[in-house]
C-alpha cells in the first residue's frame, strides 16, 4: 500500500512538472513570429514619442554644473569666444 501511493505522489508530480514546462513554453513562443519561413523574435515595444520628447527637451535645457562669472574660472566645457 505504501509502495502505491509513493508512486501516485511520483506521478503528481511529473504531471505537475510537466504543466509547468508546457506554460513555460507557451510563454516563450509568444515573443516570436513566423515570417514567410523564418521564425523572427520580436523586438521591445517601441518607446512613445511623448516620452522621446520628454529626454530630449530635458537634454536640450540642461545647464552646466559649473557657473562662474570670469573667462579664467570657467570649466564648463563650453567654448566661449569674446
Amino acid at each position: 500500500m505504501r509502495r502505491g501511493n509513493a508512486a501516485n505522489e511520483d506521478l503528481d508530480e511529473l504531471a505537475r512538472k510537466g504543466e509547468q514546462l508546457l506554460e513555460r513554453s507557451r510563454e516563450r513562443r509568444a515573443g516570436y513570429k513566423l515570417i514567410d519561413s523564418e521564425i523572427v523574435k520580436e523586438g521591445p515595444e517601441p518607446v512613445p514619442q511623448a516620452f522621446k520628447d520628454q529626454v530630449r527637451d530635458l537634454l536640450e535645457s540642461r545647464n552646466s554644473l559649473e557657473t562662474s562669472t570670469t573667462k579664467e574660472h570657467d570649466r564648463s566645457g563650453y567654448v566661449t569666444v569674446f
